[in-house]
């Protein structure tokens, strides 16, 4: 909210722009204050770090603060436990993503929370002569109903990502991705 009150930063093409909230620069309302802002393309995450002299990590730099030096395959540990995590489910519409500390327990080594299974979070972007992908990190925590688990599979640890082709900023904003800021190397 400050990062839009105090620049009046609006993106160019405005469509599913915070979709979920009440009106661009107005948040969805008390009690979401500590959930993931989503419904943002890369472009304005990107944006958004850059105010911050911040910029998006790349997927190496998610992996490592994910899983630190050891190999492991969650960020809490080796063995997949669905508690350290949001509940995942199927129903027709995406629940609310849970608070980014509700978790506390599914923290990676370095104490790095919300990695897995709540929203998916943008990283590195891949271009060649006809398209652009983005590498998507993490899991979401929500798969449509009617057998749509191939492409928003439940979270599988560490060991696998998803990439995004990107289309255009209104095209490429989704309830189910978000993201982190890191400091400028």
């Amino acid at each position: 909210m400050a990062f839009l009150n105090g620049t009046g930063w609006r993106p160019a093409l405005t469509q599913n722009w915070l979709f979920d909230w009440e009106a661009p620069g107005v948040a969805p309302g008390a009690g979401t204050e500590r959930q993931p802002v989503t419904w943002l393309s890369r472009n304005d995450a990107a944006t958004y770090c850059a105010h911050l002299a911040m910029r998006l990590p790349t997927s190496y730099e998610w992996q490592f603060a994910a899983q630190g030096t050891d190999g492991r395959s969650w960020p809490w540990g080796n063995q997949t436990d669905w508690a350290r995590m949001p509940a995942f489910t199927n129903g027709r519409v995406m629940p609310a993503a849970d608070d980014v500390d509700a978790h506390p327990k599914g923290a990676s080594p370095f104490g790095v929370m919300d990695l897995m299974g709540n929203v998916f979070q943008w990283t590195d972007a891949f271009e060649d002569n006809h398209t652009v992908r983005a590498v998507l990190r993490g899991s979401n925590h929500w798969a449509p109903s009617g057998g749509s688990g191939w492409y928003l599979p439940q979270p599988a640890g560490l060991g696998e990502h998803s990439t995004f082709l990107l289309m255009s900023d209104s095209l490429d904003r989704a309830g189910g991705i978000g993201f982190r800021c890191v400091a400028n190397a």
